[in-house]
């Protein structure tokens, strides 16, 4: 039997949230399942990869966060296209779901991320919690981001844990080009940090981190890759550390999963609970990865195997396992197979494809 699935989202775009949502909606058996992706404000440079996997693909043109004329071009869509499935992405596309289908709608409704985000204002939060109850399920990403959400839902029978996965890398790009790309001074030493530069994802730490190592080791970058309302803060923290020769921002990359195939090694401090999609493509690509000791992330890095975890109230713990790992090529060669071993065995995007489908014949089936 063949199942209809509608994919909502805000825009196209190369963040977490949609990559996941493409690798899924591209590999779907198309003897199974006939997959339609709704964007929300715009589309994107992912649209051009889902059109040619054979999905199609809407723009409603929401101009506001909140906009009634938006809702109900999204509803007159879901009407005509009568999905089985109506499977949200984000936050504003969750609300924006949710509402669209209340009472319209025969259609199952899953959601996968920002549903019940912590720092969503309190009538935002109430709002979302009412929703759930025509919500079917609501898939998280790692048992930690699970066990959050299991504190604040309503609903606590109606979460799935689905990991994320993560794609084979590309051809390795060679150090000299990586340097040319990104109009950098060549140096021996490279280290990456990726994602969105917002609060309270433990960027100060890293900058500092950083200039510890510049002068310890001397011959030394870490390129922070990614952009966010919080860049301009970050540089001028990086200013007053003294960490110029140390910490360049390269913004936004199209090339990101290329340039971190050049690295040495992945930091990341992110406290989320969900699966960071930084340190699964650092991992594939075959680098170690040092992080912060956080549940979700004890998930995917093994210490002293795939990298090192270590406590954000003990940064000497981290600049001695990045010094040890960059200062021992053959270690960090054999943690870096080790890493991408376990990247494309165990967040393999055949793996997430099945969990999804079994799940929608459950669902549907029930």
């Amino acid at each position: 039997m063949n199942f209809r699935v509608c994919y909502l989202l805000d825009t196209l775009t190369h963040s977490g949230s949609a990559k996941q949502m493409s690798l899924l909606a591209c590999h779907l058996d198309r003897q199974r399942f006939d997959s339609h992706v709704i964007a929300l404000a715009s589309a994107g440079p992912l649209e051009e990869e889902l059109v040619r996997a054979g999905v199609q693909v809407h723009v409603i043109g929401r101009r506001w966060d909140i906009d009634p004329s938006a809702w109900w071009r999204l509803r007159q869509a879901l009407r005509h296209l009568a999905p089985d499935i109506v499977h949200a992405w984000s936050s504003q596309a969750n609300t924006y779901g949710r509402l669209a289908t209340v009472g319209a709608l025969r259609s199952i409704s899953l959601t996968t991320r920002g549903g019940t985000a912590h720092d969503q204002p309190p009538w935002r939060h109430w709002l979302d919690q009412q929703l759930m109850r025509g919500t079917s399920v609501q898939v998280a990403s790692s048992s930690a981001e699970f066990a959050g959400e299991q504190q604040t839902a309503a609903h606590k029978a109606r979460y799935r844990v689905i990991a994320d996965a993560v794609s084979r890398p590309e051809s390795p790009l060679q150090r000299d080009e990586f340097f040319r790309r990104l109009n950098l001074p060549p140096r021996k030493y490279l280290v990456a940090a990726v994602g969105g530069l917002v609060p309270n994802t433990g960027y100060p730490e890293l900058i500092w981190c950083a200039e510890l190592l510049r002068v310890v080791l001397r011959d030394f970058w870490l390129v922070i890759i990614g952009d966010g309302p919080y860049r301009q803060h970050l540089q001028h923290l990086r200013d007053q550390y003294g960490a110029q020769d140390a910490v360049r921002f390269v913004g936004h990359r199209s090339d990101a999963n290329q340039l971190l195939s050049a690295c040495d090694l992945l930091w990341s401090a992110d406290p989320s609970g969900g699966q960071n999609g930084g340190i699964l493509q650092a991992m594939a690509s075959g680098l170690p990865v040092v992080a912060r000791d956080t549940q979700a992330n004890r998930e995917l890095v093994i210490p002293g195997e795939t990298g090192y975890l270590y406590d954000l109230e003990n940064l000497g713990q981290m600049t001695r396992c990045s010094n040890l790992l960059l200062s021992d090529p053959p270690l960090r060669q054999r943690m870096g197979r080790s890493a991408s071993q376990r990247a494309l065995s165990q967040f393999s995007v055949e793996k997430m494809v099945a969990a999804y489908a079994e799940l929608y014949e459950q669902l549907v089936a029930g």
